[in-house]
């Protein structure tokens, strides 16, 4: 049985028992019951939200100044904006130009190795 059903069972004896001390008393526990359920919640999705940015952190690597995905063989090779990672865990793609990379979410410029442009981040 959890803990829900104990509550409710309480209250189907304090209900029976008519007696407005143990109502409130009931009622002060499925309050806290319920705070309870919505700190666990959140809790969860706090968790999965840090598991998600380990496996992110795990499948990139820094150089040349963005992030870029381990895998050397893929496909294309984007890279990934610092700024957004960084400071929000975003992973973002950057926009390639001939001396520099731009990331679409906050803007951040950031130069190319042998480039002439100054990083914006």
């Amino acid at each position: 049985m959890g803990w829900y059903e104990a509550v409710k069972d309480m209250a189907t004896v304090i209900d029976k028992l008519d007696d407005a001390e143990l109502k409130q008393h009931l009622a002060a526990v499925r309050m806290e019951g319920a705070l309870l359920v919505e700190e666990n919640a959140r809790l969860l999705q706090d968790l999965a939200d840090l598991r998600d940015q380990a496996r992110i952190r795990q499948t990139v690597v820094y150089r040349e100044n963005v992030y870029w995905h381990r895998d050397a063989e893929a496909a294309t090779q984007e890279p990934f904006c610092p700024r957004c990672l960084n400071g929000s865990d975003k992973v973002a793609r950057m926009k390639d130009s001939s001396d520099r990379w731009t990331c679409h979410l906050c803007k951040c410029d950031v130069k190319k190795p042998g480039g002439l442009a100054p990083n914006t981040c």
